[in-house]
């Protein structure tokens, strides 16, 4: 039988909530407009998904029994919805025009990469308010601006789904210090 007290020991501290993250969107370099919009968008982010990554793999035998052999890793579109405002609704706008700019309306053209591709960076913060896990990924751009349905029915926010393809992501290192070794470096240094 299971105790509660050793499942519970198990963990440094209480297990990770999902509520408590912050996304920052970086401004394509070649999307001239809505650069004052970013610093807005970390607040207005109240969903995303850390993308997930796999290995294809092909079945292939030599000699015995069947295997599967990796031969390419592939990772979830990532996926954010935010909430807009009700004056002038930037938020759809903004992703809207990314989108409309890596593929323009009315021609056949798709724009160079380095100019729409940018970093997204989601933060997953600890209840201390500490960066518990930060990732980035590269080289993203807007794929789907999902629809935004309205309703005379329904006195809900709106919200602004994107999905968002990457060719990579980077888990970034971040420093942890418990507050133990903080009062002893401190002390240390008297």
């Amino acid at each position: 039988m299971m105790d509660i007290a050793d499942f519970r020991s198990q963990f440094k501290v209480e297990p990770a909530k999902s509520s408590r993250f912050i996304v920052n969107v970086i401004h394509p370099p070649g999307l001239s407009e809505g650069r004052d919009i970013n610093a807005g968008l970390m607040f207005r982010a109240f969903d995303a998904s850390l993308s997930g990554r796999s290995l294809e793999t092909e079945t292939f035998r030599y000699y015995g029994p069947y295997s599967e052999i990796p031969y390419q890793s592939k990772v979830t579109d990532l996926e954010i919805s935010f909430y807009t405002d009700d004056e002038e609704m930037e938020e759809l706008k903004y992703f809207l025009k990314w989108i409309g700019y890596v593929h323009g309306s009315g021609t056949y053209d798709f724009n160079f990469p380095d100019e729409y591709q940018s970093t997204v960076e989601i933060e997953k913060l600890a209840e201390t308010g500490t960066i518990a896990l930060k990732m980035q990924f590269l080289r993203a751009y807007p794929v789907t601006v999902s629809e935004t349905p309205l309703s005379w029915e329904d006195d809900d926010f709106i919200k602004v789904k994107i999905q968002m393809a990457f060719t990579d992501y980077k888990l970034v290192e971040v420093e942890h210090h418990s507050s133990d070794e903080n009062h002893s470096t401190e002390s240390s240094h008297e």
